[in-house]
């Protein structure tokens, strides 16, 4: 895996409506494929441990959906709010 954004598509299959969901959503769909696989950045982590009682190791993770997901989820709620603004019949 890697941080942030790949410098190049990490990515070889079909994706199409990947493209089509960040045409939809006003998304950098070239930013968004080279996203895939990456941890990200800010509070994005990845820790590994090892207990001290029973040897076992552990993996805790934390990226979320990365700015595809806000990306999405903004555009969504936009039109949930211009929805509710309309004139009532």
């Amino acid at each position: 895996f890697g941080i942030y954004i790949h410098k190049f598509e990490k990515y070889p299959g079909d994706i199409t409506y990947l493209e089509d969901s960040c045409d939809r959503v006003g998304m950098d769909y070239d930013r968004c494929v080279k996203s895939i696989g990456t941890l990200g950045g800010g509070n994005h982590f990845i820790e590994v441990g090892k207990s001290e009682e029973t040897g076992e190791y552990w993996v805790t993770i934390h990226c979320g959906s990365r700015n595809y997901g806000k990306t999405v989820a903004d555009y969504h709620q936009k039109k949930a709010v211009q929805k509710v603004r309309e004139p009532k019949m």
